[in-house]
């Protein structure tokens, strides 16, 4: 049983009770728009995917997509601290999903020829410590520079409060450079690769990324800056604000996350819609954003297995490539999780994204490309 990609939308209505008073969410599909016609996604297929959705008891919006046209999943549902139903155009922080975004920024320069894969640190920023000036721009891509996992908690408070990329400089070079070579997780060798983007093309990260792959890929609800109509998020981990200990074997109540209230950098936290994600990953296949070339070398394995950080696969710059063939890039933290999987070949594209704690999105991502990649239900 397969997907066939083409134009056509399911939606499915799913009810959330007392969320806010910490409870669990129930799931049940009370509205499915059909496919109209015989030559779409068959009835046995869409039954499928409500079951997955279903059984995984998820909560938010994911998508299906294609690269030639539009096949949607949209799952809706309400949930505490959102005025009115979670719908497609809700916008989520995506946490670390927008690595992808800033990858791709730094394959346009190339392409540009401003900057190069193998460039230093040194041959473009000045009153760096001495250190960091060997490090390549792959190197940073690839997780593989040695820069450290920023932010710290001594350091959520800049990151709360930040305005401009350039006053996280001190922090993420303030780190004692790790192994190079090492693949080691950094959110601060993207804002690095940020501060990089912002020296070369004369820009700030956010106007470059708007004018260079936003306003490109038609993302129109797609920001750095919080707003009043983003999915709030909620958690059920310990936070160091909590109130009281959790009893042995108690489920702890959802309560709202600090995290993803602050102004999203390179390495994450900017806030978007499924369908917008969705435009990235067509534009992207699509060569719109950047040329196939490009596009190779950034879907190019450069690690060999990882299995952290959301990866069950290599990591090439930028972009997560996953043991069932498909490439992307997941993101998570308290009350946040959101994940992005497409298949080059084929062009078929998966988004989720949640405003609970992780890996509800990633693993719904997961189980609908292992799905599409097998053929079958499961």
């Amino acid at each position: 049983m397969h997907f066939s990609l083409t134009a056509i939308t399911v939606i499915v209505s799913v009810s959330v009770w007392s969320l806010a008073d910490g409870a669990g969410f129930s799931l049940g599909a009370d509205q499915t728009e059909a496919p109209s016609s015989d030559d779409v996604m068959d009835p046995q297929s869409v039954q499928c995917v409500l079951r997955l959705v279903d059984s995984r008891q998820f909560h938010g919006v994911a998508l299906i997509g294609s690269a030639d046209g539009s096949f949607e999943v949209v799952v809706r549902d309400q949930q505490a601290g959102h005025v009115g139903e979670i719908e497609a155009a809700t916008r989520f922080n995506t946490g670390s999903m927008f690595k992808v975004v800033t990858a791709v920024s730094i394959a346009q320069l190339v392409e540009r020829r401003l900057l190069s894969y193998d460039d230093t640190l040194g041959m473009h920023m000045q009153g760096i410590p001495l250190a960091y000036r060997e490090v390549t721009i792959a190197e940073l891509l690839s997780h593989t520079g040695g820069a450290g996992n920023f932010p710290s908690p001594e350091d959520m408070e800049l990151v709360l409060s930040h305005e401009s990329l350039p006053e996280l400089r001190h922090v993420v070079f303030s780190e004692p450079l790790g192994t190079r070579g090492d693949h080691r997780y950094s959110n601060a060798g993207y804002i690095i690769l940020g501060l990089l983007i912002e020296g070369v093309s004369g820009l700030d990260y956010e106007s470059y990324i708007q004018s260079n792959v936003l306003d490109v890929a038609e993302m129109t609800n797609t920001t750095l800056r919080p707003d009043r109509g983003m999915a709030q998020p909620f958690t059920r981990r310990r936070m160091p604000s909590s109130e009281r200990q959790q009893r042995d074997g108690e489920e702890r109540s959802l309560t709202r996350s600090p995290i993803g209230q602050h102004r999203g950098t390179p390495a994450g936290g900017v806030f978007s819609t499924a369908e917008d994600i969705f435009r990235f990953a067509r534009a992207f296949l699509n060569n719109e954003l950047i040329s196939s070339t490009q596009v190779d070398t950034l879907l190019e394995g450069r690690v060999g297995r990882v299995t952290r950080a959301g990866v069950d696969g290599e990591y090439g710059y930028g972009f997560a490539l996953y043991g069932d063939g498909s490439a992307g890039h997941s993101g998570g933290g308290p009350g946040v999780n959101g994940s992005l999987r497409f298949f080059r070949e084929t062009g078929t594209i998966v988004v989720a994204l949640t405003n609970v704690d992780p890996p509800m999105a990633s693993n719904l991502a997961a189980a609908l490309t292992h799905q599409i990649s097998n053929e079958e239900c499961q």
